[in-house]
């Protein structure tokens, strides 16, 4: 007679965050996660003292997920169009894990403005790559990321027919009007 297979911290943790993903974190109870990872709750129990430390390492992974979407456009020449695409993407197409992370607790807006953050980095390759003082790079870095800001809610909130990919080509156009705009 064959094992059964031994649920793990790691596997709860997984199947945990799948069910984030596509249901926000009002969804997580010990039962959903049960039943997510095709376990009774014990297991989950076992595992973990309490669902506070599933739900922090759950924002963990969300915030490392939304970090590792949009670290590659920074390496891109076209940084602030490349990362604001990204961030347009990212709502449209893990939207419960975005409204958790500006929406429901913020936490993005650390990983954005905070130490080290995401925003910094983009000023710094606005200004290089589009050849402008830091004064006339934060003005365009501003008024684009503040546009796709708006652009990613309705996407994220699916109060559009918008598709990300229409929602950039609007922030492009919008980027091209700044450039002439600040030039």
């Amino acid at each position: 007679m064959p094992q059964k297979q031994r649920v793990t911290p790691e596997i709860i943790l997984d199947s945990s965050f799948r069910l984030f993903r596509r249901e926000g974190m009002g969804s997580i109870n010990a039962r959903s996660i049960a039943r997510e990872t095709k376990c009774s709750t014990q297991p989950v129990f076992s595992c973990f003292a309490n669902l506070g430390i599933i739900k922090d390492e759950l924002e963990q992974r969300a915030v490392q997920l939304f970090t590792d979407t949009l670290s590659p456009a920074l390496s891109s020449p076209h940084a602030l169009e490349d990362g604001c695409c990204a961030y347009l993407r990212f709502a449209q197409e893990d939207a419960k894990t975005f409204l958790h992370l500006f929406v429901e607790t913020r936490l993005g807006m650390n990983v954005l403005f905070g130490e080290g953050g995401l925003y910094p980095q983009l000023l710094l390759l606005t200004a290089q790559q589009e050849n402008l003082t830091e004064e006339k790079a934060r003005e365009l870095t501003d008024a684009v990321c503040l546009y796709a800001n708006g652009l990613a809610y309705i996407l994220a909130a699916k109060t559009t027919a918008l598709s990300a990919d229409e929602a950039c080509e609007k922030l492009v156009g919008m980027l091209h009007s700044m450039r002439e705009r600040i030039s």
